[in-house]
């Protein structure tokens, strides 16, 4: 974990919390077609804390306002707020705690947005979860907008802590130890951003382990395995960033996925070199995580190739 504008490659985007780019409507459609699909794998939040689900979704709404003016134009009004939004034109109408007000709201989502972070989630590139902090119970998940998931069920985490939700991500404890304060007192402060990144055989956004697999493979990792890799293989890169909002006692967590073409990553040596490293550096454990078992040693000669084969200019 970084704090925020800690560079890495964006530029000046580094700097903001929600990024978007010239592939958006891809994004969009993605999350239209998986709410389409069965809205409750996707999208779910816990009761009891359907007020700070809703508090927090109108923060989300001023800060898109904030970074990207030229995208978002945010109104106050009688009731509450307005959002208007560009890539959309949807406009989206708030109460003054975040209830999102269909009344006022002209949106053409197909099921109709049920809740206000349904509402923001569809207007951003990134996936949305929330956590709520409280002396009883710590940290919890209490409300997700997750349709382009890496291999994983985004209802399966509501109502788990921050650490019990990467269980099955190798070598978490090391992030564990400070995953309260990380989820938490620190993001209130400074937001916090890290990355995590994996490889596949598609470009596939929505990777829900229970979408039918269009190859008839069980899973993502066996149609990957399966794959005869060549340039056809795709690097699945994930910022994810935290903030905090110390009112509501709760934690904004937005997931952006992003993928590289391996085309891309052989015509260049140094990002050739840089993955091939990478693969050679991984436990065991995260090498079986991955998915990589099978293809380690032939991406590795590929890569490595590609590295060589470009510098000597053969």
């Amino acid at each position: 974990m970084r704090p925020l504008g800690t560079p890495a490659g964006g530029g000046s985007r580094d700097r903001l919390v929600l990024q978007f780019d010239r592939e958006f409507s891809r994004y969009r459609l993605a999350k239209l077609a998986a709410r389409r699909e069965c809205p409750g794998k996707y999208v779910a939040r816990l009761p009891a804390h359907a007020d700070v689900c809703s508090a927090i979704a109108l923060e989300c709404a001023e800060l898109v306002a904030r970074e990207w003016p030229r995208l978002f134009e945010r109104t106050g009004t009688t009731y509450g707020v307005r959002l208007d939004c560009r890539l959309t034109g949807e406009r989206l109408a708030f109460s003054h705690t975040g209830l999102l007000l269909p009344h006022h709201s002209i949106a053409s989502a197909d099921p109709p947005y049920d809740s206000s972070l349904d509402a923001v989630a569809c207007q951003l590139q990134e996936d949305l979860a929330i956590l709520a902090h409280t002396r009883e119970f710590g940290s919890a998940v209490c409300g997700l907008h997750v349709c382009l998931p890496s291999d994983w069920e985004p209802r399966s985490k509501l109502g788990l802590s921050f650490n019990d939700t990467h269980l099955p991500v190798p070598h978490f404890e090391r992030l564990a130890r400070a995953s309260e304060t990380l989820s938490s007192a620190a993001t209130y402060r400074v937001p916090q951003v890290r990355f995590g990144w994996g490889l596949t055989s598609d470009n596939m956004l929505n990777r829900h382990p229970d979408r039918p697999m269009r190859s008839g493979y069980r899973s993502w990792a066996e149609a990957f395995a399966a794959s005869n890799l060549g340039e056809a293989f795709y690097l699945r890169v994930e910022r994810q960033a935290l903030v905090g909002f110390s009112a509501w006692n709760a934690t904004l967590f937005t997931i952006r996925v992003g993928l590289l073409p391996g085309s891309d990553i052989l015509a260049d040596p140094r990002k050739a070199g840089r993955l091939a490293g990478a693969v050679r550096s991984m436990s065991p454990e995260s090498i079986a995580y991955k998915g990589l078992a099978q293809a380690r040693e032939p991406l590795l000669a590929m890569l490595e190739g590609a590295a060589r084969h470009v510098q000597e200019g053969t």
